[in-house]
């Protein structure tokens, strides 16, 4: 890959670079300060997680994946905005703090002990996503055993395998649908042969867990980050990424640093039955990468429409290290990703992909009352000349309206949060939690989603930067 020189790298892009610096200061919930409108029918809390450590007592992490997480939370009652932020401590962080220096490594860095690298040890830093269900916060790693969160302090539990329900390791997504109230989480377990086996959970309302099936996928895949929810099906994609086990086994290297991108493998289709018995139609089509799907639906041909935000290949981990996260790099040279339609038909095992916008777009996000439904808006980051824009995109025209928050602040992901009664897919607001580049601190931008491109309306400040986070939910309350 061709190196830039800091004259090549946009100043966009070298600026965003500071939001990748670690969490300053942690503290509870405190009043923030407002601009603009606050809507006072605006009630519950806006969570988001991320990496929040880059190196700990002086021992500096490889990639961005790797930083400790942490839980930001931003609670709107009666036009106010009170927010709060706190590190995950994971046993192997509470273990390492007593110590006084750091003993494990992460995905993509080595740990400084070698018996603790051995049979892939390593530390889960619990810094993707927040599942919320009833009363119940967990941090959600990739890979890993969900931590539980206190909700209303964000002072950290411990570990929660799901009443022991959990198979080894969870994922990091989550699909409700939007009928039956149910939700339903993913994760792979690694077996004795060195293959690995995905298992699919549901949640009830109150969050218990159950164990729904498992599906043997042969070979050690990894990379099963997001799936997709329709009335019928869990749709997954297994994508052919591999990892060369013996230098993980024995400790010679960090459990990602082998990952090997197999384009000649092709990617792999999982169609999981949501009644029992769960049947699994399974097959090959063209190789892509993907980490997030929007949504799915049937269609009453039988055929299963997936909306994903589409790369032609792998590179994440090659270019989202810290440095390159740092100095600019990593964003103008990664991969691209596109909105893609894909028709999969399983009576013919066949899945034909096209494209819906070719923008640059990723970490989509839609109405909740659209998941599972034919639909027409997707709410995703948009990448335009070296800036991150919110975007509204019609998947029925290609149409793509953007919301711009200034030169010098950079979105993250975007939850939609439906208005009282609302009846139309932008019927509602959409909240992100968004770096100022010259005032090195973070806030959340209030949008009306139908009239996304006015810009914010509203914005809750913190005091502080919140390093920049991947995923999260809203809940209402």
């Amino acid at each position: 890959m061709t190196e830039l020189r800091d004259g090549e790298i946009p100043e966009t892009r070298r600026a965003l670079g500071r939001a990748f610096q670690t969490l300053g200061r942690e503290h509870g919930f405190e009043p923030l300060t407002t601009e603009g409108t606050i809507p006072k029918e605006l009630r519950g809390t806006f969570y988001r997680n991320g990496p929040a450590l880059y190196e700990l007592f002086g021992r500096p992490y490889v990639h961005y994946f790797d930083g400790d997480g942490a839980i930001s939370a931003f609670r709107f009652r009666d036009g106010r905005v009170e927010g709060a932020v706190r590190v995950t401590e994971t046993p192997d962080l509470t273990e390492e703090r007593r110590a006084g220096r750091a003993l494990y490594g992460s995905g993509f860095t080595k740990g400084p002990l070698w018996r603790k690298r051995v049979f892939a040890r390593a530390k889960n830093p619990t810094n993707i996503h927040v599942l919320a269900i009833g009363r119940k916060l967990w941090a959600m790693p990739e890979m890993g055993v969900p931590i539980a969160i206190d909700p209303e302090t964000l002072s950290t539990r411990g570990p929660d395998p799901f009443g022991g329900v959990l198979r080894q390791m969870t994922n990091a997504h989550c699909r409700t649908d939007p009928e039956s109230g149910v939700t339903y989480t993913s994760g792979l377990s690694m077996e004795m042969s060195m293959t690995t086996s995905l298992h699919v959970y549901a949640f009830d309302a109150s969050g218990a867990a159950r164990h729904l099936t498992s599906v043997p996928l042969g070979g050690f895949v990894v990379m099963l980050h997001d799936f997709a929810l329709t009335k019928r099906w869990l749709v997954f994609v297994a994508h052919p990424v591999r990892v060369r086990l013996l230098p993980v086994i024995f400790g010679l290297s960090a459990p990602a640093e082998p990952m090997q991108w197999r384009p000649e493998l092709g990617s792999e289709v999982l169609l999981v039955e949501r009644a029992p018995p769960h049947r699994v139609t399974r097959f090959r089509m063209d190789t892509f990468f993907h980490f997030h799907f929007a949504n799915a639906f049937d269609r009453d041909d039988g055929t299963v429409v997936t909306d994903v935000c589409a790369y032609d290949t792998m590179d994440a981990p090659e270019v989202m290290n810290v440095i390159d996260a740092r100095s600019g790099r990593a964003w103008v040279r990664g991969a691209k990703s596109r909105l893609d339609r894909i028709t999969l038909d399983p009576a013919r095992m066949k899945g034909d992909r096209e494209t819906i916008a070719s923008e640059v777009v990723d970490f989509p996000t839609t109405a909740a009352r659209a998941q599972t439904h034919d639909y027409r808006y997707v709410y995703p980051m948009l990448t335009r000349e070296h800036r991150d824009l919110v975007a509204k995109l019609d998947v029925q025209t290609g149409d793509v309206e953007v919301g711009d928050l200034g030169r010098w602040r950079c979105p993250g992901e975007a939850s939609f949060v439906p208005r009282d009664g609302a009846t139309g897919e932008d019927d509602g607001w959409l909240l992100t939690l968004a770096y100022d580049a010259e005032r090195h601190r973070s806030g959340v931008a209030i949008l009306d989603a139908a009239r996304i491109g006015e810009g914010a309306i509203g914005w809750a400040w913190m005091e502080q930067h919140v390093p920049f986070p991947i995923h999260g939910c809203f809940v209402p309350g």
